[in-house]
This record gives structure tokens, sequence and C-alpha cells, in this order.
């Protein structure tokens, strides 16, 4: 089972129930993307993205951040 509120995360359950419960998510997520107006093609390329950030390490992270902002900040001098 995998619960949250406001960031906060609950993972219980065994590993089958688990990749289940983030199977259903991916899903659901990539179909509410869809019915908001993103193609089904950037949806799938949005949640691949955001799956590899999630295995990135608290520095890496912070350094595609940092970039992203400088990135931004760099298109408004």
């Amino acid at each position: 089972m995998i619960k949250t509120d406001k960031g906060q995360i609950e993972i219980s359950g065994d590993i089958i129930s688990i990749l289940a419960d983030v199977s259903i998510i991916t899903g659901t997520v990539r179909d509410t993307l869809i019915e908001h107006g993103m193609t089904k093609e950037m949806t799938e390329e949005k949640i691949v993205d955001i799956v590899k950030k999630g295995f990135m390490s608290k520095e890496k992270m912070a350094k595609v951040i940092e970039e992203k902002i400088a990135s931004i900040l760099g298109r408004y001098k």
C-alpha cells in the first residue's frame, strides 16, 4: 500500500503489492495528464524523465535544479 499526504509517503506491504501500486499510480498519472491536454507521447516522456530523476542522488538533483534556475534566469537578462 502506498499512501501520500502533503509530501509525506507511507509504503507498506509485500513487494508485489508495492509494485502493483506503482504501476496503477503511473497509469493514473498518465491518463490524468492526457485528460488535461498533454499528448500520450509527451506524457510518457515526462513520466520516464521523472522516474529517472527519482534515481538521482540529492547532490545530483540539486545540481540539475541549479542549472535549470540559471537557465531560466539567463532568459530574463
